[in-house]
């Protein structure tokens, strides 16, 4: 007769090994993934979509060339992290040409962006009230301020020494705000897109592993000879 231990349950998950090397990759690659949100900008934006277009694409060759659960892994990986990163192709392309309509497959609507958005307007909104408060009060002591896209232009005002701005509003000298306190918001999205697809193509890995190693050929063994 068959013993209790010949089976294993289909929802018993493969066990996984996590040793020093998972840790150091995991903590450079967490760490990789703040510092380049904390200093989006478009270089930023062209390294980390190209990093992950060069994993994806390194995902394909890994799919053809291993076997058993590493393949699963792979397969997963490349199908997870392409599908996404084919949606954002779609969602960045109008439907029509010169067609500004909304549709469901718009940067806005899609639930990552979303996500991505309001972690900026959580961890900035707050700082950057401060900046362009520091920029207003600035502007009115050196007789006037605009605005010109991002970079502010002061009218009326001169240099003075040490980095000190000079005005004749209320005679005095009132230090520069300095440079802003984040990164722009287009850079951080882009940046996160980036992230989400290595992030989503990881995940999908793991759903095949586990459907790969959970499977009923894998999991039953036949019973044994009473």
């Amino acid at each position: 007769m068959a013993r209790e231990s010949d089976f294993t349950p289909l929802f018993m998950l493969p066990k996984w090994s996590f040793g020093l090397r998972q840790l150091f990759l995991w903590t450079a690659a967490i760490a990789l993934a703040l510092v380049a949100l904390r200093g989006a900008s478009p270089g930023w934006v062209a390294a980390m979509m190209g990093l992950a277009l060069f994993v994806l694409s390194a995902s394909i060759l890994l799919v053809v060339f291993r076997r058993g659960s590493q393949r699963a892994y792979w397969i997963g990986f490349a199908t997870f992290g392409w599908l996404y990163f084919l949606l954002l192709g779609a969602s960045w392309q109008p439907v029509e040409p010169n067609s500004y309509i909304d549709t469901p497959l718009k940067p806005h609507n899609l639930l990552t962006q979303r996500l991505a958005s309001a972690s900026y307007h959580w961890l900035y909104d707050e700082a950057f009230d401060k900046y362009n408060a520091s920029l207003g009060y600035a502007g009115g002591s050196m007789g006037g301020m605009g605005f010109s896209g991002d970079m502010p232009m002061y009218a009326g005002s001169g240099m003075g020494p040490g980095g000190m701005a000079t005005g004749s509003g209320m005679g005095g000298v009132v230090p520069l705000p300095g440079p802003p306190p984040g990164p722009g918001e287009s850079d951080f999205v882009n940046v996160a897109h980036a992230l989400w697809t290595l992030l989503l193509a990881g995940t999908g890995g793991c759903i095949a592993y586990w459907l790969y190693t959970t499977g009923p050929a894998r999991t039953e063994r036949p019973a044994a000879a009473s």
